[in-house]
């Protein structure tokens, strides 16, 4: 079978709300792809997740309730 590769790599600090969970997130994420495995946060847990915020900002723009449908 083929060699097994090792990635190093490093990203700079980031303030805000991604911080040092947003890091946890990216390296599992990383992780995930590398082993071929499902990350801890699925793809339709992370699309729910901007509709959420996407419906927060429509929200903040008309200043009215949004709506957001469940799947």
């Amino acid at each position: 079978g083929a060699s097994a590769r090792k990635y190093v790599y490093t990203l700079d600090t980031v303030s805000g709300y991604s911080g040092y969970m947003g890091m946890a997130y990216v390296n599992d994420f990383a992780d995930a792809v590398l082993m071929g495995r499902e990350p801890t946060i699925t793809v339709d847990q992370a699309i729910r997740v901007l509709q959420v915020v996407h419906a927060l900002y429509q929200s903040d723009r008309s200043r009215s309730w949004v709506t957001v449908e469940r799947n």
